[in-house]
């Protein structure tokens, strides 16, 4: 009996501490995204407004900001072992949702960043700490890779 009390302690701590964990992070993620939907230049953000479909223009470096599908879709393809298969997924996704599974806005510029922040901040509105992880972990696997060098050939 005590060896159970001492593994139901042990594992309990270990709950404790992941809980702790996921509760640091959500808390990081939320108050910048906070941040920059409160204030942008000092002055109280706008309600998004539709962008005006533009041809995205030949990039050199990866930019999740304003990228278009297909170069986000190419970009994945030449990545390879880079993103692990849950980043590459959620991107995907995003890829999936801006374009409605069609290839005509191909190349209209999106900004996958937002588009990300927008799920993340459902997942904590639903209170989905699973999901709120696994967009948290999205969001930083994009900019660990933004300013990365495009192949040439991407159009």
């Amino acid at each position: 009996m005590k060896l159970d009390s001492s593994l139901f302690d042990t594992f309990q701590q270990l709950r404790g501490r992941e809980q702790n964990r996921k509760l640091a992070l959500l808390n990081q993620y939320s108050d910048k995204i906070k941040q920059q939907q409160t204030y942008k230049n000092g002055v109280t953000s706008q309600p998004d407004t539709p962008m005006v479909s533009v041809p995205a223009k030949p990039s050199t470096t990866l930019t999740f900001a304003n990228i278009s599908s297909k170069q986000l879709k190419q970009w994945l393809e030449q990545s390879g072992s880079k993103l692990t298969e849950e980043q590459s997924g959620a991107l995907k996704a995003l890829i999936y949702s801006a374009t409605g599974g069609g290839s005509k806005n191909e190349l209209t510029p999106v900004n996958f960043f937002e588009k990300a922040q927008q799920v993340l901040q459902s997942a904590a509105a639903r209170k989905d700490s699973t999901a709120m992880l696994f967009w948290a972990n999205t969001l930083s696997a994009m900019k660990k890779f933004e300013g990365e060098a495009l192949s040439p050939k991407q159009s």
